[in-house]
């Protein structure tokens, strides 16, 4: 079927002048391999001229991924005059949940001083989406973070972890490991309960305006994990968090429309567009 797919693609078909130019590199935070980013910019852009910045930060159950499976996901916002990053850190057994955090907040802050970007926003997917909004939640983002979008994402641990059992695969889930064996350190390094031992001043100080998008046929991470998480924000008094459920689209299709165009990558461009307009 993919060989008949692709004999019916004609060179004509492929409209290479749609794609500008792009410079691109990579730019190393940590003396580690994993601790790395891909930047990329379009090239007619004049790069001394300060412009936002997109992170992208990658999924793969706490324990794979790297940045190249993910540089299509900088078209949307590239074509908008953005600077992205795909962003690199260590996974489980190299890192746990919190030395993950750490790399994602240390790759943040170095690449707000090496590109001059005074607004960052935080694009997460999956897993990728947990440690992002974790790290927010426990005040390790930079302040030129003005936004975070939660792609798909994982909320409450142990939540995730039953569901894990039920599908079979708790034992080879990178998961239980990186983030705690026990069930108090699942709850701990779960932003669905951790907003709940933060008062209403801390937590609007530490996270951003966020957007929580999840495939309503999702059944990888369930969209009771974002749900869940928006009503815990809800509850805790959180007015800049909102929530937008996606008939038809599972869990890979997130990063998959990101790249390539529907409903994911138009409510995503839709809220940044919103943010940008209310940030002036």
């Amino acid at each position: 079927a993919i060989n008949k797919t692709l004999t019916n693609v004609k060179e004509d078909d492929v409209d290479v002048g749609a794609l500008p130019p792009i410079d691109f590199a990579v730019d190393k935070y940590g003396s580690r391999p994993e601790q790395f980013a891909e930047v990329m910019l379009e090239r007619a852009r004049n790069k001394d001229v300060q412009v936002p910045l997109v992170v992208f930060v990658h999924g793969g159950a706490w324990g794979s991924g790297f940045p190249g499976m993910y540089r299509l996901t900088a078209l949307p916002f590239l074509a908008r005059g953005y600077r992205v990053a795909v962003v690199g850190y260590r996974v489980y057994p190299q890192a746990d949940v919190d030395g993950q955090m750490a790399d994602v907040a240390r790759a943040l802050r170095h690449l707000a001083e090496a590109h001059g970007a005074t607004a960052t926003v935080v694009v997460g997917h999956s897993s990728g989406a947990h440690i992002c909004v974790l790290a927010s939640l426990r005040g390790m983002f930079p302040a030129n973070v003005v936004g975070l979008v939660g792609m798909s994402g994982i909320y409450d641990i142990a939540q995730h972890y039953a569901y894990e059992r039920i599908r079979g695969v708790d034992q080879i889930s990178p998961m239980k490991p990186s983030c705690g064996t026990t069930a108090e350190n699942m709850r701990n390094r779960s932003p669905k309960y951790v907003v709940n031992g933060l008062d209403k001043h801390t937590l609007r100080k530490s996270l951003p305006p966020l957007l929580l998008v999840h495939g309503a046929d999702d059944d990888t991470a369930l969209p009771i994990e974002s749900i869940g998480m928006q009503e815990a924000l809800e509850v805790n008094h959180f007015t800049q968090s909102e929530l937008a459920l996606l008939e038809g689209v599972a869990h890979a299709d997130t990063v998959l429309q990101l790249s390539f165009g529907g409903k994911t990558q138009e409510t995503i461009l839709e809220w940044f567009d919103r943010l940008r307009t209310e940030r002036g």
